[in-house]
């Protein structure tokens, strides 16, 4: 058997010769979920790259342009979508601003507060790199059948459903 590209069967390959008692097959579909996932986000964050941000920079342009014109969000509002810490927040807002994709202007109706709107070159950069984005992703996508991209979609949807209201049985 090779396991030149599937780190996953080999390491329960060799937790199967080492502790034979280990049920390691419940191993097996969330590490290759694990490692597809970073093997997908090494793509895109070299997408990324290409146009001079990160990946945390992306999630910040992409939340503030589909939310749609005026193309401003209160940082509450950003951070609340993202689920960050709010110095990781500040962090990206810091460096989306020294780079001119972003400006931070009053909220007209509240003046304690700020909004985060897209400069003309933060517009023009997200409009161009979603369609990149959504290439690359499709690129990945056909890598395996349509049938099979619909039933991981189909089982990760309800995976994810249910996941959000485990509780595990056990004292981990």
């Amino acid at each position: 058997m090779s396991f030149d590209n599937d780190r996953i069967a080999h390491a329960i390959h060799l937790w199967r010769a080492q502790k034979p008692d280990l049920a390691v097959d419940e191993m097996l579909m969330i590490g290759r979920l694990i490692n597809c996932s970073i093997q997908a986000f090494n793509h895109l964050d070299a997408l990324y790259e290409s146009y001079g941000i990160n990946r945390g920079e992306f999630d910040v342009l992409a939340t503030i342009r589909r939310n749609g014109a005026p193309y401003q969000l209160s940082p509450t509002q950003i951070f609340s979508s993202l689920m960050i810490s709010s110095g990781t927040m500040t962090n990206r807002l810091q460096q989306l601003e020294k780079k001119g994709l972003i400006n931070r202007c009053n909220h007209p109706e509240d003046a304690r507060s700020s909004l985060v709107a897209l400069s003309d070159d933060g517009l023009k950069l997200i409009n161009q790199l979603i369609y990149d984005h959504v290439e690359l992703e499709k690129q990945m996508n056909e890598l395996i059948s349509p049938e099979v991209r619909q039933a991981i979609t189909d089982g990760l949807g309800e995976w994810l459903e249910k996941l959000s209201t485990f509780s595990p049985k056990s004292s981990i």
